[in-house]
């Protein structure tokens, strides 16, 4: 019974993050002045991230975003991990982790930071670094 609900529950938050988020990765890949922001989302069976990606004076971004895990807790294994890239390039650089939580279907994790990135950003990618 639970892992119904579970899977009801993250079926019903990715295609909800998927209709919010579809004008803004959209609108992020439609092109712009250097000078704007550009909003990238991306979801799979590991997890969901939407990432804002604005420029600032010295050339390093300012990133704001969160990353959902929807990876089950392991039990006696451990908690499983979920990761947030951002791409430049063939620039990668690591934004966030997330640990899944015991007794929690979705973990979410929001940050905020600086990064310092060769070129403009492409795209994100959300991935299980460990287990």
């Amino acid at each position: 019974m639970n892992r119904l609900t579970r899977s009801l529950t993250v079926a019903a938050t990715v295609g909800s993050a998927l209709l919010l988020t579809a004008p803004a990765s959209h609108a992020a890949t439609s092109g712009g002045s250097a000078g704007s922001c550009q909003t990238f989302s991306t979801s799979n069976s590991i997890g969901a991230s939407e990432v804002t990606a604005c420029p600032l004076a010295d050339g390093s971004y300012q990133v704001t975003g969160y990353l959902d895990n929807y990876l089950p807790f392991g039990g006696l294994d451990g908690p499983y991990w979920a990761q947030v890239d951002i791409k430049a390039g063939t620039t990668r650089v690591g934004l966030s982790t997330s640990m899944s939580q015991y007794n929690v279907p979705v973990t979410r994790t929001t940050f905020d930071r600086t990064v310092s990135l060769p070129s403009q950003p492409t795209s994100i990618t959300v991935w299980q670094p460990w287990r």
